[in-house]
């Protein structure tokens, strides 16, 4: 299905994708992996990649006493 809409949107609107998973294993965790190497060809076709290091800042719950924000 996401496939789908990826590809109507191809060349036609913008599309925002933002992931924590590497290109390289998308077909690790989609049951297709040919689908999910044509899905991720059409995401990067002229696409502009950010990628972004660092710690996570989620990967820490708020401190004692303190509410989640």
């Amino acid at each position: 299905m996401l496939y789908k809409i990826i590809a109507r949107r191809n060349q036609k609107k913008s599309t925002a994708l933002a992931t924590n998973v590497d290109f390289e294993k998308w077909g690790e965790y989609l049951p297709d992996g040919p689908v999910a190497m044509a899905f991720l060809d059409r995401i990067v076709e002229g696409a502009i990649i950010l990628t972004i290091k660092g710690r996570s800042y989620r990967a820490h719950g708020p401190k004692e006493g303190e509410r989640p924000a």
